[in-house]
């Protein structure tokens, strides 16, 4: 349940992500991955950047979700690596800044992620 879901979200101390979520500049986009639609919140005020998706498949065994920040010169920053719990729900504060970001890229990578794009693209959006 959603409630459930809260509960978890605050237990693994995670109130930055609702920090971001509610910050009054927030905006939030939708970003199509594995034919769920996720959400990524960006605080330009806080400079912080939050994924949300909620039945997000799970990755091929040993393979992990990783977000990329992409700058207008083209540079690719990983921006945090993940796999979604049981019930498919992604909550977490990306790494790094957003001033410099022209969008974002969603990929799937080997554990621990990659040191530059190796996966298939899953996704991009705008910052």
């Amino acid at each position: 349940t959603a409630e459930e879901f809260a509960d978890r979200v605050f237990d693994d101390g995670m109130a930055a992500v609702v920090a971001v979520a509610s910050a009054g500049d927030a905006h939030v986009m939708a970003v199509d991955i594995m034919g769920t639609t996720s959400r990524l919140v960006v605080s330009d005020e806080m400079d912080k950047s939050v994924f949300l998706a909620s039945e997000l498949p799970m990755p091929a065994k040993g393979m992990c979700y990783q977000v990329w920040r992409v700058t207008g010169d083209g540079q690719m920053v990983s921006a945090g690596v993940f796999t979604p719990d049981d019930d498919g729900h992604i909550a977490a504060v990306l790494d790094g800044g957003v001033g410099d970001v022209d969008k974002f890229m969603f990929t799937i990578e080997p554990p621990g992620g990659s040191d530059h794009p190796t996966g298939e693209m899953l996704g991009e959006v705008g910052a």
